[in-house]
């Protein structure tokens, strides 16, 4: 996160000379879009690049992006003034309308947060840029402390961040309002009036009409000094994050929070390391009480606990699962269809010949080995074409399997089997079987019937999503949705 540049008081230009000093250290050719509302401070920074652009960088490429929210009737109004001031700066204008969840139980402002930025991330560009000045920092960080937020929070907007693969600034963080009015009289700019602005219902307009003119008048520097101390919390959260990942360094194996490893933390330091977890995971920011009564949960239960988490994908539920002193972010715990027979479609009905297939909760690999010493015989499947069959019937779990290991054995339950290999109980619904009929002749990876093992043979390998590999899996399918919810305006 980069800090937020000191806010300064400027006179008349000191947002074209602050424009002027961003525009000059910009890569050569890049492409940069102005997010563009159409109100007075998109419209001041939007007309400041242009002029800009012109006079010292033509090697730039400038355009403007407006998202019509479609939630009041001034709507087309805004769309035509982004347009017309467009139109007059010479600059390529786009729009998209968005549809937002105004059911979704975040708040309109959340939700109408949410679809701007995804759109955001939608575009083909290097750089979007946004008007967001010192009044916007001390009001978010205002809001943030009111709401019970952490040093993250508390440390307000980024100067510059990345939104999945596009750089997001504000290079009118430093200058507060006043600055952008005089700059907008000293060029005619008009901007729309936004009249959810004067919205009491809503927590910004409120903080702006009640209670941010009486903290001006007990303390008239008030802006300056909460986006000092903003830039401060910077800084803190940069080592609280720092402190995180070394924990995690000690406690994590596969993905998974090693319990008593992380019980050798001080109370404080596990607090911070399973938040980060978490969050690393795909789980939304937990707030600090839910992760207390998490944290609090996990000290007392080695295996069997199952806690829902709220996910980032909605279409991803996600729960923390205990198992033989470890804990894991696993998907839903509810076997597909019931346990019916292979609920993934991604995974054959039956399988013929070696091939790998990966789906939500693995990646089975069925390799042909020829002759292997290091391969015990029992875990080498008999290709099913020696058997005179066209293929193995390919299954997941069902209740009362039972597979017969060898002669001694007899029919083992699957369950004692996953035991025996320490499966955790999450992901045994998902493990695939391979079928003679309706016997379990192997389960892939751990098991062979010994009637059906031969060398050379066939080798059955499954590896299960771990923790790791979902939180990587899901950060590159919602990037611009997780960077969106950790920014307020």
């Amino acid at each position: 996160m980069a800090p937020s540049p000191k806010p300064e008081r400027g006179d008349g230009c000191s947002v074209a000379l602050t424009v002027a000093a961003w525009i000059r250290g910009r890569p050569h050719g890049e492409h940069i879009t102005v997010g563009c509302s159409g109100g007075l401070d998109s419209s001041v920074l939007l007309h400041a690049l242009a002029r800009a652009r012109v006079g010292m960088r033509p090697d730039l490429r400038l355009a403007a992006h407006h998202v019509h929210h479609g939630l009041l009737p001034e709507a087309d109004a805004w769309l035509g003034h982004v347009e017309q001031l467009c139109a007059g700066l010479g600059v390529p204008c786009s729009t998209e309308r968005v549809k937002v969840d105004v059911d979704s139980g975040r708040g309109v402002e959340a939700a109408a947060r949410q679809a701007r930025y995804a759109s955001f991330g939608r575009l083909a560009t290097d750089c979007i840029v946004l008007a967001h000045h010192a009044n916007d920092q001390a009001e978010t960080v205002l809001l943030q402390l009111l709401r019970g937020g952490g040093p993250r929070a508390l440390s307000g907007m980024p100067a510059r961040r990345m939104l999945g693969r596009i750089a997001l600034e504000r290079p009118l963080l430093a200058l507060d309002r006043k600055a952008i009015k005089r700059y907008a009289e000293a060029h005619a700019i008009d901007g729309v009036n936004d009249p959810s602005n004067a919205d009491t219902r809503l927590a910004r307009a409120c903080l702006r009409e009640h209670i941010w003119p009486a903290l001006h008048a007990c303390f008239p520097d008030g802006v300056a000094q909460i986006v000092s101390a903003a830039r401060q919390q910077v800084e803190a959260a940069r080592l609280i994050e720092e402190l995180a990942q070394l924990d995690l360094g000690c406690c994590l194996a596969e993905g998974a929070l090693v319990l008593d490893a992380w019980q050798r933390l001080s109370p404080s330091r596990r607090r911070n390391a399973l938040r980060r977890w978490l969050v690393d995971a795909g789980a939304a920011n937990p707030g600090w009480h839910a992760v207390e009564e998490m944290a609090r949960q996990l000290e007392h239960v080695g295996s069997g606990l199952r806690l829902s988490l709220p996910s980032l994908d909605d279409e991803r539920p996600l729960e923390l699962c205990t198992f033989r002193g470890r804990a894991s972010i696993a998907t839903s715990l509810t076997p597909p269809n019931g346990g019916a027979d292979c609920a993934e479609s991604v995974l054959p009905s039956h399988i013929s010949a070696p091939g790998t297939w990966r789906t939500t909760h693995g990646e089975l690999r069925v390799l042909l080995v020829e002759r292997e010493a290091r391969t015990p015989r029992p875990m080498l499947l008999t290709p099913p074409s020696t058997q005179g069959r066209a293929g193995w019937r390919l299954r997941l779990r069902h209740p009362g399997d039972r597979i017969r290991l060898n002669e001694r054995s007899g029919h083992v339950a699957l369950k004692n089997v996953f035991q025996t290999h320490a499966i955790p109980p999450w992901q045994r619904a998902h493990w695939p079987l391979i079928c003679d009929d309706e016997h379990v002749i192997a389960v892939a990876g751990l098991a062979v019937d010994a009637r059906y093992a031969r060398e050379p043979g066939w080798l059955l390998e499954w590896k299960p999503v771990s923790s790791l590999d979902a939180a990587l899996a899901l950060s590159d399918r919602t990037a611009p949705d997780r960077a969106a919810s950790r920014v307020n305006p």
